[in-house]
């Protein structure tokens, strides 16, 4: 006769059947989504229609006509937010690659991946090539491109400094401090 076991501890069998339903629970895409996640997994269709000239106020209608609540401004925030975090994971993804286009982190998901039944994962991972213009360029460097307010700026700041000389001078103890 098999032994009941002690309060709070489990059979191996039991755990065998717990570890096999929370892998098929893993592979399980969810049902349902937070309206951050719901952001998160649409921006690169958002972005192309940011891109393309639609505005913000044209893609939260989309998006409600579908039954999806969400302000302007909390879908403003959340674009926002997945912008800046794909431009942070950014280099560190193209610091990962090696010349010959494969990862150095031999435990990262290739997109051939394949879970144990066969089928593909749940979630596609691609290539630098497939998702260029998902990603924003990152070759640019980190300074934002110069605007003609900016020239015009330079240019009274200039005209200042040549008009007011102490304050040229203030301006050049002041930059060599920094220096």
């Amino acid at each position: 006769m098999t032994e009941k076991p002690k309060k709070n501890r489990i059979t191996k069998s039991t755990l065998d059947k717990i570890q096999q339903d929370l892998k098929a629970l893993a592979l399980a895409p969810p049902d349902n989504f937070s309206a951050k996640e719901t952001i998160r997994l649409l921006f690169p269709s958002i972005d192309d229609a940011l891109l393309k000239g639609r505005t913000m106020e044209q893609i939260h209608e989309t998006l409600t006509k579908r039954g999806f609540q969400i302000k302007v401004t909390t879908l403003a925030k959340y674009v926002r937010e997945t912008r800046l975090a794909a431009k942070a994971v950014a280099p560190d993804l193209i610091s990962d690659v090696q010349e010959d286009g494969t990862s150095k982190n031999q435990t990262t998901p290739r997109a051939t991946d394949q879970d144990e039944e066969g089928s593909e994962p749940p979630i596609k991972f691609m290539t630098f090539d497939e998702a260029e213009g998902i990603l924003p360029d990152t070759k640019g460097g980190t300074e934002m491109p110069r605007t003609p307010d900016d020239d015009m700026l330079d240019e009274l700041l200039d005209q200042r400094n040549q008009d007011m000389p102490h304050v040229r001078k203030q301006a050049e103890v002041q930059g060599s401090r920094t220096e």
